[in-house]
């Protein structure tokens, strides 16, 4: 991970230290917190260095605030049963993850909705539903037990925060550097409010940093992240693809077209990587199609068996080394993704997001009827593109 290395880089520094606040997203957090360079630090008395969560950094400066916030699980059923209530969705249906985000950040606390927003388009008449639900003590909070929400915590603890309250006098003499690693799945306000903090900070200590690492090719969930918005300072972009080979990004860049295609008429989508800018030419990806189910499950079985045979046997085949790091990424739950297979690890999509595998099997994520909408052409541009190093295989049913 760029951001831990550059972070404990910082840290080390030797002419001049740092207080570090390194933020991770929750898939990454606990693999980067064994990362060599975090745990061999030499943690200083007067420096400071933090490495979580968003949620866990909240708890870390405001546990008394952080033990009252209902959970995202608490959230949504407060938001389903208030749209139950007043007949936005039938009592049998339930409000997802999804629509959770997309009224943090479209609906929460709005005056107005930013329609030129470069995802709105997509999910406009989602939203429109979902703002017909209450926000306050008679709307959908009533249902969480005097419990608060996170957006309200956030702002509370960001508005209140002082250096002092985290940091003894000797770190307060160093210059405070927060990191957001994945900054394109925060919400617009979670980073204002960070952000605000920080210039309130100026006016009494050494100011303050915030670097936002992030790829807006690499987002999955429907936030209202935008560059444009935040009014940054200074961007930097990074040219050199180290990270997918040539023939990764050229197979993108065949999905970034479809998702251009189902996106016609919105706002310019972000252009993946010039694959002539890669490090690596690399192997074709391979696309399986099979005819079946039925063939969907022999195909993964043959590939355990092979896996657990080449745990028997001397390790000198590139093949054998490459099955052991077989890693299925899926978008829709599936039978067959429910019954795990020994030597294939399975991971959501928005679980893979921001780790790096050599070898990935892009699993039925083509399924569907008709022309693919923007959300569906863009998850299948991210699977290709953000997870996979070098070797690549779809599996497709007809």
């Amino acid at each position: 991970d760029c951001a831990a290395l550059f972070a404990c880089n910082q840290y080390t520094q030797t002419q001049q230290g740092w207080n570090i606040i390194l933020i991770l997203p929750p898939a990454l957090c606990e693999e980067v917190k064994q990362f060599t360079c975090i745990k061999e630090l030499d943690l200083k008395d007067d420096q400071f260095f933090f490495v979580g969560t968003f949620q866990e950094w909240h708890r870390s400066v405001n546990s008394e605030l952080h033990n009252q916030v209902a959970s995202n699980e608490e959230e949504l059923d407060a938001l389903t049963k208030e749209a139950r209530r007043i007949h936005v969705i039938n009592n049998n249906e339930c409000l997802s993850e999804h629509d959770l985000t997309l009224y943090r950040s479209f609906v929460y606390e709005r005056d107005s909705i930013n329609v030129k927003n470069p995802i709105y388009r997509n999910i406009e008449l989602r939203v429109k539903k979902l703002i017909k639900i209450k926000q306050g003590r008679e709307g959908y909070k009533k249902h969480l037990n005097n419990k608060l929400v996170w957006l309200d915590a956030l702002r509370k603890t960001t508005q209140e925060l002082d250096l002092t309250d985290i940091m003894t006098p000797e770190q307060i003499t160093r210059q405070t550097l927060f990191i957001f690693d994945e900054a394109q799945d925060y919400l617009l306000r979670e980073l204002d409010d960070v952000i605000q903090m920080l210039s309130r900070w100026r006016n009494q200590f050494l100011p303050p940093i915030i670097w936002l690492l992030g790829d807006l090719n690499q987002r999955i969930k429907p936030v209202d992240f935008d560059w444009g918005s935040l009014h940054l300072n200074q961007r930097i972009h990074l040219k050199y693809n180290y990270r997918n080979t040539q023939k990764i990004l050229e197979f993108a860049e065949i999905l970034h077209n479809f998702a251009k295609s189902a996106n016609a008429g919105g706002r310019h989508l972000p252009d993946p990587s010039n694959p002539e800018d890669a490090f690596e030419i690399g192997e074709k990806v391979a696309i399986l199609e099979v005819d079946s189910m039925d063939d969907a499950r022999n195909f993964l079985q043959q590939l355990s068996d092979n896996i657990s045979a080449s745990t028997q046997q001397d390790d000198r085949y590139l093949l054998r080394k490459l099955s052991r790091q077989v890693h299925l990424i899926y978008k829709h739950n599936h039978e067959l993704v429910a019954n795990c297979l020994p030597g294939i690890s399975y991971l959501k999509a928005e679980e893979a997001k921001g780790r790096e595998f050599d070898a990935c099997i892009g699993f039925l994520i083509f399924q569907g009827e008709g022309k693919p909408s923007f959300e569906e052409a863009n998850i299948w541009y991210t699977i290709a593109l953000v997870t996979t190093n070098n070797h690549l295989l779809q599996l497709h049913c007809r």
